[in-house]
């Protein structure tokens, strides 16, 4: 008779042995939670900056193509706000002085705005250095915080 008890009692996992098992599994799963919510936040964050960056630079390839196109005027600041102006941008004077052209594009009062500042080279008697090159700084802002900034230097075309 106390053989056959013997023999019932080696086949199978008990309770407490799937229990144990459960629990060391959860917590070696547990581990390597935070790896994995840290992974999802950069690739969240990467993507925002790719999105920005793209949003930047399809702006600077608008500024950049009606730098090359005169129309308005043979003044070099005139032919920019003008440029600006059919872009859709509308000029910050609040911001804008004597050697810095500022202009913004977006609802003023939201959070999510694109700014281009235009540095037009001047020496202290107020006539343009270096030509027609523009100094182009563009800056792009979403929930009030600075996603994305591009420079470039161009030259800018003025009508005859």
């Amino acid at each position: 008779m106390y053989k056959e008890y013997q023999n019932i009692n080696n086949n199978g996992l008990t309770l407490i042995e799937v229990l144990a098992s459960i629990v060391l599994i959860g917590i070696i799963l547990l581990s390597f939670s935070p790896l994995l919510l840290q992974g999802a936040k950069g690739g969240k964050a990467s993507e925002e900056i790719v999105n920005s960056t793209y949003e930047a630079q399809t702006a600077m390839e608008g500024i950049f193509s009606v730098s090359n196109t005169p129309q308005y005027s043979s003044v070099l600041q005139t032919e920019i706000e003008q440029d600006f102006v059919s872009l859709g941008y509308r000029k910050n004077s609040n911001a804008s002085t004597s050697t810095k052209l500022v202009y913004e594009l977006g609802n003023p009062s939201s959070t999510d705005s694109l700014n281009v500042e235009a540095t037009i080279q001047r020496d202290p008697s107020g006539k343009i250095v270096s030509g027609n090159l523009v100094k182009i700084v563009l800056i792009f802002h979403e929930d009030g915080k600075t996603k994305a900034k591009l420079e470039n230097v161009m030259a800018w075309k003025v009508a005859s």
